[in-house]
């Protein structure tokens, strides 16, 4: 589960400033066991994650400045102000009614991306890591990891543009501890997206994040020491040097992926359920490829999908506010429901103010 992914359909679409998106916790541990750095210029600069808080104080390592978060039935978007660019990490968990194959994949996407606001071009580099903490809540249960290029598994040295991370754990099926499933293997996938260097390493926490900030560079070697999580903490790192650009973006898939999936109760007794993407796919590494590799198309039926959301329920609602208030136009319906029963206070305890030209 991802921080603020979207997991279905029923959101609001909503845009609010918040002071540190690091603050918003929802889910297990996102920001926790997460780190995500965009330098600029030497200057490095963490959207998302705690990683900066394993390393000593070093002078060209700052967060990032929250600017918005926005969300409707597909995505989540969070912006941030980083030097002379901002950085939109947009997580995309896509909900296609029509396609059962797609939807039942238990990935999202994470797309970063930054743009420069002074038109000029600057010297990017991106990094991101998880650690082995995603594969269990358990600090003291022993954590594997393979590293693959496609279904076939791969060392560093035979890895070229396209990589899939999957940690394993010894399995015990069908339990979980902190509401956690104790079983499956967690994923994490990404691949050159046009940088003019592409790099990746495992090992511990501290080191990579230190190397990153001050080298801005992977060295393209795994770890194999497999240990629990609180033992050297073992991360998977990607890291991209685009040069000298104005504009440049990057993309993960991340998920959890289990099989199977759940147990029903049926005449015949309990009977384990393997997931329903299994009846479309050869293998979890065939699902992680395809999943990659259709971002552009699932982006334009997503699109589809929230379009038609939004009509649908612009629709009824017109239809019923018009018998209900008879005389009074739809606008000032809105605007009559938006002053007197959408404003308050959200979980978190923020106050939100319903706006109607960006919600539904």
């Amino acid at each position: 589960i991802l921080a603020l992914p979207v997991n279905g359909p029923g959101f609001c679409s909503q845009e609010t400033p918040t002071p540190d998106v690091r603050a918003i916790d929802t889910t297990i541990s996102f920001i926790d066991v997460t780190a995500l750095i965009v330098t600029v210029e030497e200057i490095s600069y963490e959207y998302l994650g705690t990683g900066s808080t394993t390393l000593p104080r070093i002078p060209n390592l700052q967060p990032a400045k929250t600017l918005t978060v926005n969300y409707d039935s597909q995505y989540s978007n969070f912006t941030f102000a980083a030097g002379s660019v901002v950085i939109t990490a947009s997580f995309l968990s896509s909900v296609l009614p029509e396609d059962l194959c797609q939807t039942s994949i238990p990935l999202s996407y994470l797309t970063t991306s930054v743009r420069s606001t002074d038109n000029r071009t600057h010297d990017i580099q991106f990094y991101s890591d998880v650690s082995a903490a995603w594969a269990t809540s358990e600090n003291n249960v022993t954590v594997q990891w393979d590293l693959y290029e496609g279904s076939n598994k791969v060392n560093g040295s035979d890895a070229r543009q396209s990589y899939r991370l999957v940690y394993l754990q010894k399995p015990y099926l069908f339990a979980e501890e902190k509401d956690v499933a104790l079983w499956g293997n967690f994923t994490y996938s990404s691949s050159t997206m046009g940088a003019e260097n592409f790099s990746f390493q495992s090992g511990f926490s501290g080191d990579l994040r230190f190397q990153h900030v001050m080298q801005h560079s992977l060295q393209n070697m795994l770890d194999t020491e497999s240990r629990p999580s609180a033992t050297r903490e073992p991360v998977f790192a990607y890291a991209y040097d685009f040069g000298h650009v104005s504009s440049a973006s990057v993309r993960y898939t991340i998920g959890f992926v289990q099989k199977p999936a759940i147990r029903y109760l049926t005449g015949q007794g309990v009977v384990p359920l393997q997931p329903w993407w299994k009846q479309c796919y050869v293998d979890i590494h065939q699902m992680i490829d395809f999943h990659f590799n259709v971002f552009n198309a699932t982006q334009i039926l997503a699109s589809q999908f929230e379009s038609q959301l939004r009509a649908d329920v612009d629709g009824y609602y017109s239809a019923n506010m018009a018998v209900a208030n008879n005389n009074m136009s739809r606008e000032q319906s809105v605007h009559a429901n938006s002053t007197q029963g959408h404003n308050g206070t959200d979980q978190y305890g923020r106050e939100y103010i319903y706006n109607p030209d960006h919600s539904y």
